[in-house]
């Protein structure tokens, strides 16, 4: 599974290979929330934790961007998402 800043990161390249004939055009894009405010306090929460484990942040915009382009640009394109489970007042666990 990905998220959308490594999406975002290498776009132009996953466009291209899901154009290919014999590829299926499909993309797990597993989302923390589609809130501003709460995208921002959860980067602020994994900016403090050191598990090297977090997943990539991002803003509502480029979420946007990620599936407007694979949309524009990707015939039959179909994405699916996971959300991920969790609140800016979680604590970092060990």
């Amino acid at each position: 599974m990905t998220n959308p800043p490594f999406i975002l990161e290498h776009l132009n390249e996953i466009t291209e290979v899901l154009c290919q004939p014999f590829v299926y055009s499909f993309l797990p894009v597993p989302v923390q929330s589609g809130s501003e405010s709460v995208l921002t306090a959860t980067a602020e929460l994994l900016s403090d934790c050191s598990s090297g484990n977090e997943p990539g942040i991002y803003t509502v915009s480029e979420f946007r961007t990620v599936v407007d382009t694979l949309y524009r640009l990707v015939p039959g394109m179909q994405i699916a998402t996971d959300i991920i489970c969790g609140f800016p007042g979680m604590i970092c666990a060990v």
